[in-house]
């Protein structure tokens, strides 16, 4: 982690640039990585090790070069692609992955997720809860296809877009309108639906 107020904007030739936190935890590499937007500091990521892990970079640390997580949650039995904070709700966060399933955990939980679902029949890539409808969550797989699940009933997907020729490898939903979600894939498309 780095703090940019601590380092010039423009480093000497022989300026070196070291971070100001390194984050022990994982085992492997990572993709996912989300920032809280109800909580400054707290940062969360998942990786290759199939674990998701939680950081308080606010909190002073004894070594700031060896940071470990303040909560590791194991529930995934593939790679953790992707990771996301609730908007609404503080201490809720999803995750996707390889195993081509889709988890929701509560940070006060964390031997198992408040709920998980099969949500695609090849790796989930993505995952995005929507700003608007605390209810509404997107992910988008390996299967080529972006689904949109409720989150009060995960039974089944309320729709699946398919129109991608190849994987999808990422979602968002729009930050200003409540029905725009954005998908991109490895077919170089970027493709807009209005739900």
């Amino acid at each position: 982690v780095f703090d940019c107020s601590k380092h010039t904007a423009k480093p000497g030739a022989s300026a070196t640039c070291s971070p100001d936190l390194k984050l022990c935890g994982h085992e492997k590499e990572g993709y996912g990585l989300a920032w809280s937007p109800h909580v400054a500091g707290r940062l969360l990521s998942g990786s290759d090790d199939t674990h998701i892990c939680v950081w308080d970079v606010e909190a002073t640390h004894a070594n700031p070069q060896a940071v470990d997580p303040t909560t590791t949650y194991k529930g995934h039995t593939n790679v953790v692609e992707d990771v996301v904070w609730h908007y609404s709700r503080p201490g809720i966060f999803a995750s996707v992955g390889d195993d081509k399933m889709l988890m929701v955990w509560d940070e006060r939980e964390a031997e198992s997720p408040t709920q998980q679902v099969q949500a695609h029949t090849a790796e989930i890539n993505c995952v995005h809860f929507n700003p608007f409808n605390e209810h509404l969550i997107a992910t988008g797989s390996a299967d080529k296809t972006v689904a949109l699940w409720d989150m009060r009933n995960t039974s089944s997907k309320l729709h699946a877009f398919d129109w991608h020729s190849d994987e999808v490898i990422q979602v968002q939903w729009s930050p200003k309108v409540e029905t725009l979600l954005g998908s991109c894939g490895q077919d170089r498309r970027i493709c807009v639906w209005d739900v």
